[in-house]
């Protein structure tokens, strides 16, 4: 059921954002979620998708740069696959950042970020980022970005 309501929210937000039917849409999987981290490994806010392996080592080493002892390259079939790699640049802690589905409307690939702001304060920064494998595609990519506080600081 949830991923479901996920779907239809998805939808919704595609049609909200512009108008017109969405060809297809769907939340982005646990197990398609490569890495996530707050470390400072890259420092401003970004939005890339990686359709090559010469770019995605380049990608994961600085991805992974803050992490005292960063994992492998994850393998990725880029005959199949591509990498999209959302960060929120310099946050507090407690906020997050996450890609929660990719769909198609028109002729664009549409990527919803969706970036949750904490209600608590704290004296450190952090650089939350996150990187997911989705289906290889060479359309143009638009970024939806979703921007909420967390549901604990509502109230």
């Amino acid at each position: 059921m949830r991923g479901h309501s996920l779907a239809a929210l998805g939808g919704f937000l595609l049609v909200a954002c512009g108008g017109g039917p969405v060809d297809t849409v769907a939340p982005v999987p646990d197990r398609a979620r490569v890495y996530q981290t707050d470390r400072l490994g890259i420092a401003d806010s970004l939005r890339i998708a990686v359709r090559d392996e010469f770019t995605w080592s380049e990608v994961w080493a600085d991805a992974t740069s803050g992490d005292p002892a960063p994992p492998p390259t994850p393998r990725i079939d880029f005959d199949r696959d591509m990498i999209l790699l959302v960060a929120a640049g310099r946050m507090d802690p407690g906020d997050r950042i996450q890609v929660d589905s990719v769909g198609v409307r028109n002729e664009d690939l549409m990527v919803i970020v969706r970036t949750v702001v904490d209600c608590r304060e704290f004296t450190s920064d952090v650089y939350p980022l996150e990187i997911v494998r989705t289906g290889k595609s060479d359309r143009r990519i638009r970024w939806v970005e979703r921007r909420e506080v967390a549901a604990h600081c509502r109230g």
